[in-house]
């Protein structure tokens, strides 16, 4: 028979990595908007938020790209998930350039937004580092490391949200993407040594 007690004592352990995985992931995600959000005039944010978005789904597409290999991607040993990450990094602009082209168009024709250059560069960088560092992501959830990648997004968070605080006031949401942008090269850094490290698990 089904408990309470049991449900909360093994499967919300085990759930919960998970649960924290997808929080600090969100919150990653939408901390420069929080702040654009405080800082800046409610024109900047509409513009900021429909922008922001459509860079997220470009984000979204490098995971949509290796989902129907996930099974797959957790038997992989380092060396050839290292492999992938080199050249999924490379082939990215394949796919993000054009989705930046449309997303401009977007914003011009139909929305009638100024998004100045700037942005757009911002916005590729923050949009690139996803490409390859999403197989660290699951190289760390084949080892049952979670909590690592909670850690990496934690810090990823701060970095972006002292960026932001710095930089919002004198360059406005420019500002706010470039902090985005910057904080994208610590789950960078770090999935990167994952991928590169010996002691990251069997090497197969």
């Amino acid at each position: 028979p089904w408990r309470w007690g049991s449900f909360q004592g093994a499967h919300l352990r085990e759930a919960l990595p998970f649960l924290l995985i997808g929080f600090t992931g969100l919150l990653q995600s939408r901390t420069d908007l929080y702040c654009v959000a405080v800082f800046c005039d409610s024109r900047d944010l509409a513009q900021y938020q429909v922008f922001v978005n459509r860079l997220i789904d470009l984000q979204i597409l490098a995971n949509l790209i290796v989902r129907p290999f996930v099974k797959y991607l957790y038997r992989l040993p380092g060396p050839t998930l290292r492999r992938l990450a080199i050249r999924q990094f490379f082939l990215a602009p394949l796919l993000f350039l054009p989705g930046l082209g449309l997303i401009y168009g977007l914003m011009h024709f139909w929305y009638g937004f100024d998004i100045t250059p700037n942005m757009y560069l911002f916005g590729g960088f923050f949009v690139w580092p996803v490409y390859a560092y999403i197989f660290g992501v699951y190289r760390l959830n084949a080892l049952n490391r979670q909590s690592r990648v909670v850690f990496i997004s934690g810090i990823a968070i701060l970095v972006n949200l002292a960026l932001n605080l710095l930089w919002i006031g004198p360059f406005g949401p420019t500002g706010a993407l470039a902090a985005s942008a910057v904080s994208q090269l610590i789950p960078g850094v770090f999935y990167g040594t994952v991928l590169w490290s010996r002691n990251a698990g069997p090497e197969g």
